[in-house]
Parts: C-alpha cells; structure tokens; sequence
C-alpha cells in the first residue's frame, strides 16, 4: 500500500512503513475484508483492481520471506458470533 501524502509503502500484513518517509514507523492498521476475486467482483461490478507500481518492486521484494517470518499474521477482531477457541 502506498500513502499518497507522504510517498510512503507500508506493509499490508504488520502495517510497518518499508520505505519513504515514514520507513520503521508503524502505520495505524485499518480493518479490512478478505474475499475472492468473484466475490468482489460480484459486489462490484465496476470496481478498479489497483497493481504495484514497477518502482516498488525490488522494496516489497527484497528478503520478503525472511521479513515475513517475523511477521505478525493474524489480527484478532472478537465477534460475539464466535466462540473463542481454546
């Protein structure tokens, strides 16, 4: 993901700014869906698909699996729906 003001590229997974002006900052996370593309596309029809840009490649590239190792992947938002697994 790319700020618009400040030029920064964070992470989706850990919300960490990797480059630009805020870099080693922890971006606020926003809550966000997961859903198929065929989902998304049914629920929007006309939406946009947005694509890296070829001068973020080689930053969100470089030693990913070596920073996603380290990463946290799982964000707990409690829903009272669910039951907590013990």
């Amino acid at each position: 993901m790319r700020d618009e003001e400040t030029g920064a590229t964070g992470s989706r997974i850990t919300g960490a700014a990797i480059s630009g002006p805020l870099a080693g900052r922890r971006l606020t996370l926003v809550a966000s869906d997961e859903l198929t593309f065929a989902t998304w596309k049914a629920e929007e029809p006309h939406g946009t698909v947005l694509r890296e840009l070829a001068a973020d490649i080689p930053v969100l590239e470089k030693d990913w699996d070596v920073r996603m190792l380290k990463a946290p992947t799982v964000i707990a938002y409690p829903d009272p729906a669910c039951p907590a697994a013990n």
